[in-house]
C-alpha cells in the first residue's frame, strides 16, 4: 500500500543475487542438485526477512468479529470455489485409479 517499489525491488534483487552466488559456490564444490535447493530456500528466506524488516506492518493477536466477517465473506466463497475446482479436476484420476488400478492411471 505504501508503493515503495524501489525498496521491494532492491530486496528481491539482493536476495536473488545472494541465492545465486550460494548456488554457484555449492555447485563448484560438487553439491549437485542440493545447490539448487539451497538457492531456492535461501532466496525465499532472505526475501521474506528483508521485506519483513522493511515493512512498517506488525501483526497483532487481536480478534475482531467485524473484520472476520469482512474477510470470510470473500475468502469463504473463494475457498469453496477452489475445493469444487480441485474435485472436478481430479475426479477422473480418482475414478480411474480406483476402478482400473495404478498402471491404468499411469498410462
Amino acid at each position: 500500500r505504501e508503493s515503495r517499489f524501489a525498496r521491494v525491488a532492491l530486496i528481491e534483487i539482493g536476495a536473488t543475487v545472494i541465492g545465486l552466488a550460494a548456488a554457484v559456490v555449492l555447485a563448484l564444490h560438487d553439491y549437485g542438485v542440493l545447490a539448487l535447493a539451497v538457492q531456492a530456500l535461501l532466496t525465499a528466506a532472505l526475501s521474506s526477512i528483508g521485506l519483513a524488516l522493511a515493512s512498517t506492518f506488525r501483526p497483532q493477536l487481536r480478534w475482531s468479529r467485524h473484520d472476520f466477517r469482512t474477510v470470510a465473506g470473500f475468502s469463504g466463497k473463494l475457498t469453496l470455489f477452489n475445493v469444487v475446482l480441485y474435485v472436478s479436476r481430479n475426479a477422473d484420476s480418482a475414478i480411474i485409479g480406483r476402478l482400473l488400478g495404478a498402471p491404468a492411471l499411469g498410462i
